[in-house]
């Protein structure tokens, strides 16, 4: 962020108290003192340094009160949508400042900039980024987002999420963002849309169903693995019906169904055809997965 402060010539004791805490907080900014004297047309720098201004910092006192430069700065920021912000250490405020942003003491500023300060880096971050998309000659729009997600380009869907876009995005049909990763078999693209706070249980609305029983479908072992230790929701049915063991019982799929079985998954639900994973292993004649569900019943 680049602030410039502008003060009357004699308030340059509050330069010295603003600058040995502003370094502490990494406040960037530059300085211009204001002759007592000052008259419009006679001091064009004066002019630079305002109309050059992305941010401004007025001292507000008796002094600077006075001065025909005040009105100048005010109405330009106003004009052109500058902020300014004022530094007034007195308890009394002038009837035209009561609109204005104004600190009354140097503590105050300080909060004020912070956050400020993590506002304008939070944006200059999306602007950043979207340049950087523009630049690689990407579509600056959550299809795009979308279909780096499915190919599980994670340096790419980092810069997405700089520009704006959120890990719980679903796309146009309702689908999650985290659920697209499983059905592609991307487990890096869920890591990474998981530490950027994507719902873990979140259902889509194309087939009703979770990341866990996309991956599921997928018999995307190590992704479902992955999923368990963050303890999702076993039993979300499918409009099938169909939990995440009933899908992995009816896939023959024996490790699935051992480590779901672990994780304390329901054998017995009933999908719309009436079938339960111990149905579906007893249809495949797997005994391994009979087994485990009988050691369930001693």
């Amino acid at each position: 962020m680049k602030l410039t402060v502008f003060y009357h010539k004699n308030d340059i004791d509050f330069l010295f108290q603003f600058s040995s805490v502003s370094e502490e907080y990494f406040i960037e900014y530059e300085s211009y003192a204001i002759e007592p004297d000052w008259e419009p047309g006679t001091d064009n720098f004066f002019h630079d340094k305002v109309t050059e201004a992305e941010n401004m910092l007025v001292v507000l006192s008796p002094q600077s009160l006075k001065g025909k430069w005040l009105p100048y700065i005010i109405g330009y920021a106003e004009g052109k949508k500058v902020n300014c912000h004022f530094y007034l250490a007195q308890d009394e405020r002038p009837r035209w400042a009561e609109s204005f942003n104004i600190s009354q003491s140097i503590n105050d500023l300080i909060e004020y900039y912070k956050y400020y300060n993590d506002k304008w880096l939070e944006k200059a971050t999306v602007r950043i980024a979207k340049k950087t998309l523009i630049d690689q000659h990407r579509d600056i729009t959550l299809t795009a987002f979308v279909e780096v997600v499915k190919e599980g380009d994670c340096m790419l869907a980092g810069i997405y999420l700089e520009a704006g876009y959120k890990a719980s995005d679903r796309d146009r049909n309702g689908v999650p963002l985290i659920c697209w990763a499983a059905r592609n078999r991307k487990l890096p693209m869920i890591k990474l849309l998981m530490k950027a706070g994507a719902d873990l249980n979140a259902v889509s609305d194309d087939r009703n169903g979770t990341a866990l029983i996309d991956a599921v479908s997928e018999d995307d072992y190590e992704c479902v693995v992955f999923l368990l230790q963050y303890g999702p929701d076993l039993e979300v049915e499918s409009k099938n019906g169909q939990t995440a063991m009933t899908i992995a019982s009816g896939h023959n799929n024996t490790e699935i169904v051992r480590v779901l079985f672990e994780a304390g998954a329901d054998m017995n639900k009933k999908d719309k055809l009436g079938m339960t994973a111990i149905t579906y292993a007893k249809l495949q004649g797997n005994q391994d997965i009979l087994s485990l569900f009988e050691s369930d019943e001693e």
